[in-house]
This record gives structure tokens, C-alpha cells and sequence, in this order.
């Protein structure tokens, strides 16, 4: 729940939070549970906490209660990943992200939003995709880098031409060429 204070006259979001659980449970009922109408809740409401409200406000208030129990599961999660930060020096950024796409992922399941779900794991694939080409680029300019080298030692070796035969220097070269390429140490 954000920090906003709760209207003294909001009759519901005042309640205790065993209340809360118990509303929650009315229209979230646990295993083979019934789940009540919003109109059989207003008579519960009626019954047994002698409170009357518009449909329109209950309904307002169970998105306010979906909400509010979503941020405290958010917070619950970002503690236990921070304690687990605190715990383990060795997590990374990339395993953190990997934990929240799982958290998210969850959470659009649970939520029954395929379309969320289908965006973040597109996003997770554009991330990978990103990922993946920033190795090839690495590797390319490795690459371009040892051959700029293996120049260089050419052109050295060849400038030397004068103090060494034609063939001891083609075997340098070669040598050298596969020294950089690391197909001769």
C-alpha cells in the first residue's frame, strides 16, 4: 500500500486486517472454497459487522485491496531479495533481473494477463537477443584487434628483411600469425 493515509470515513479500508483477509477470502475463496457475489458480500457485511455500502464502493474497494495486497507482496519480495543480496556478495545484476522476470512472470499468471505475460517474455528475448550480439561484437573486435597485431608483426618482420632469410622470415611470420590466432603457443 502506498504511503497515502486512509480516509477516516472509508468505512472498509478501515477495517482490521484479519477483516481484510476475510473479505478477500470472500471473493478469493482457498481450495474448493464458494466465492460470493459482490452482492452476497454486502449482506455478510451487513450481518456481521453492521456495515452498509453501495455495490459501487465494494467494488471499488476490492481493486483497492487487490492493489494494496499486491504491494505488500512486492515488498515482501524486494525484502527477501535484498536480504539475499546481503547474504550472497556474489549476486549479480543479470541474477537479479532473472529473479524479477520470474517474479513478474508470476505475477501476470497469477493475475490471468497473458498479454503482460507475452510482452515481458518478449522483452526477456530482446534482452537475450542483446546480449548475444554484444558477445559477437566483442569477439569481432577481438579478433580484428589480433589481426591488426598479426599485421603489425608482419610489416616488423618484413622491415627486418635484410638481416634474416626469406625463409627463417616467412617461418616468423607464420609462427607469429599463429601465436596471435592462438593456434600455436
Amino acid at each position: 500500500m502506498n504511503d497515502k493515509e486512509v480516509r477516516a470515513d472509508a468505512k472498509l479500508k478501515n477495517l482490521s486486517q484479519e477483516m481484510l483477509d476475510v473479505l478477500w477470502r470472500y471473493r478469493n475463496p482457498e481450495d474448493d472454497g464458494e466465492k460470493l457475489t459482490l452482492e452476497a458480500v454486502l449482506v455478510e457485511l451487513k450481518n456481521t459487522q453492521g456495515i452498509e455500502v453501495s455495490l459501487s464502493t465494494l467494488s471499488e474497494f476490492y481493486k483497492w485491496l487487490r492493489f494494496k495486497r499486491r504491494m505488500e507482496s512486492g515488498r515482501r519480495v524486494t525484502d527477501q531479495v535484498m536480504e539475499e543480496m546481503r547474504k550472497d556478495p556474489s549476486m549479480t545484476v543479470d541474477r537479479m533481473n532473472e529473479a524479477a522476470h520470474f517474479v513478474f512472470t508470476h505475477a501476470t499468471l497469477d493475475d490471468d494477463d497473458p498479454q503482460t505475460y507475452i510482452a515481458l517474455t518478449k522483452l526477456k528475448l530482446e534482452a537475450e537477443k542483446v546480449r548475444n550480439d554484444a558477445r559477437k561484437i566483442k569477439l569481432l573486435e577481438d579478433k580484428a584487434r589480433a589481426f591488426d597485431q598479426a599485421q603489425e608483426k608482419i610489416k616488423q618482420l618484413r622491415d627486418a628483411k635484410g638481416s634474416v632469410d626469406e625463409t627463417a622470415q616467412r617461418n616468423a611470420i607464420l609462427d607469429k600469425v599463429d601465436e596471435i590466432f592462438g593456434i600455436k603457443k
